[in-house]
């Protein structure tokens, strides 16, 4: 339930994954994380209702520019139609036709020479053939794909099941072109069917339209290039992603450039000395309140405080805005905290000009009127009371013009 699930990394592996498969997902993504590469797994995770599913998890990590991991991004697919098959395979036929019949993706089955024994609905939509018509045809006949890129014809991965007893994944960017010439984008896999004592009778091929996963996934990669885009352009701020350690101590994993300009510190420099930001923000804390506590969550995630630095060049002192909030909490008490730090030393500085001018108007014996940029009465002295009559509850948000004569 997203009301009450914590999206973190540790509720993932804690609430969902199912124990057995934990260590295996865990040394998987932690691979993944120190190279960047794309990372692909099956795994196992308990649902709400009891019942366990499997899932397709392809995942890429981003790094930043020191080649740290920040963001992991990708998908996760429901792949527990296709386990079914392969486990009904191994059962039997009887149960294989009752599966078939259930299963939302393309299946095509095949006998040792590579001709086609049965096909699921789905197949038939996607191919544009009937069984009927495709029983007894050689699989490429019925199933025909091409890549996406080069429009080369690329071989239906039967055969090279057939020659390996092994299960091969369906390579990336294939099209299957069905009967009527219309192109889709598939995936999934093919794998052996064994008899009783082991030969290998068959090929199994399970593929699924990847039509909507194919645009879910350019919106992300849009949406990714679009944020990744106004991170490195912010402009009087600058976001960051840090963790609390167990021992109070705060270290800055990631800052983007827009730190350099308002602290002085360039990116690389606060996050290879982890600490360095942290230092210069308590340091001045520590002098103005006595306290060197910052980034610390109210409401139990979520933080949201204003504090001081000097500049690392300049050393003129900038006010900064911390919001953001704690997205994990990791067995060991460390804190991981993202948000965004905004340079408010001009607002800062206006506020102050303001209060004093608000004090030289309070005593002033003349009339003084603020508006908005619509001319409209934002706040009078007592002095214009005097002068005119009205009180400030009677000319609030009235234009002077409309009452004021001369």
């Amino acid at each position: 339930n997203p009301a009450t699930f914590q999206p973190t990394q540790a509720a993932y592996y804690e609430q969902i994954v199912f124990p057995a498969d934990v260590d295996a997902l865990r040394r998987e993504e932690h691979a993944a994380y120190g190279s960047g590469r794309r990372h692909q797994i099956d795994h196992r995770f308990i649902h709400p209702d009891g019942t366990v599913r499997w899932v397709h998890v392809d995942g890429l990590a981003t790094l930043d520019a020191a080649g740290r991991p920040f963001r992991l991004s990708g998908t996760v697919q429901d792949v527990t139609d296709r386990k079914r098959i392969e486990e009904s395979f191994r059962e039997g036929e009887e149960r294989l036709a009752v599966t078939l019949r259930s299963i939302t993706a393309g299946v095509l089955a095949t006998d040792a020479a590579g001709c086609v024994t049965q096909m699921n609905e789905v197949a038939e939509l996607l191919t544009g053939w009937s069984g009927a018509d495709a029983v007894g045809r050689p699989v490429e006949e019925v199933l025909r794909t091409i890549h996406e890129v080069t429009r080369d014809p690329t071989p239906v991965p039967v055969k090279n099941v057939l020659a390996s007893g092994l299960a091969v994944e369906v390579a990336n960017h294939t099209l299957l072109v069905a009967k009527d010439g219309t192109e889709r984008p598939i995936a999934d896999s093919a794998a052996p069917m064994r008899g009783r004592s082991g030969q290998l009778i068959g090929v199994v091929l399970v593929f699924r339209d990847q039509s909507k996963e194919r645009e879910t996934q350019r919106l992300l990669e849009e949406r990714e290039r679009l944020l990744s885009s106004i991170i490195q352009n912010l402009v009087g701020s600058f976001v960051f992603r840090a963790e609390r350690m167990p021992n109070g101590a705060i270290e800055f994993k990631f800052v983007s450039p827009g730190v350099e300009e308002i602290t002085g510190l360039p990116p690389d420099s606060v996050v290879n000395d982890r600490n360095r930001l942290h230092s210069a923000l308590v340091d001045e804390r520590q002098e103005a309140t006595g306290t060197g506590s910052i980034l610390r969550c109210q409401d139990g995630r979520l933080f949201d405080e204003e504090v001081c630095l000097r500049h690392a060049r300049s050393h003129v002192p900038k006010w900064l805005r911390l919001r953001g909030q704690q997205v994990e909490r990791r067995e060991d008490g460390t804190e991981v905290l993202e948000g965004i730090a905004f340079d408010i030393t001009g607002a800062k500085a206006a506020a102050a000009e303001n209060r004093k001018l608000a004090m030289v108007a309070a005593r002033t014996h003349n009339g003084v009127v603020l508006t908005d940029a619509r001319a409209r009465i934002e706040w009078v002295n007592e002095g214009f009371t005097r002068v005119t009559g009205y009180a400030f509850e009677e000319v609030r948000g009235r234009v002077p013009g409309s009452f004021l004569q001369g």
